[in-house]
């Protein structure tokens, strides 16, 4: 099953590099980003964040109830 996203970086210039992904785990979010932007495997993100489950109506959901992965694990 595959899950939303969000790998977040900033380069050296400070631009933002974030990108949304479509990935089975957080590790494989990391890779497609890097593939996406071309980048080392020894460039890291600063974090990936892992999007809740679809609830199918609007609903808020706080920072608490995401899954936060810091880059050097990925």
């Amino acid at each position: 099953m595959t899950r939303i996203y969000l790998v977040q970086y900033d380069d050296a210039d400070g631009d933002d590099m974030s990108l949304f992904v479509e990935a089975r785990n957080p590790r494989e979010a990391a890779q497609l980003w890097r593939q996406h932007y071309d980048y080392t495997s020894d460039v890291k993100p600063e974090m990936v964040i892992e999007a809740p489950a679809l609830t199918g109506k609007p609903c808020r959901v706080t920072w608490q109830a995401l899954n936060f992965h810091v880059g050097w694990t990925l």
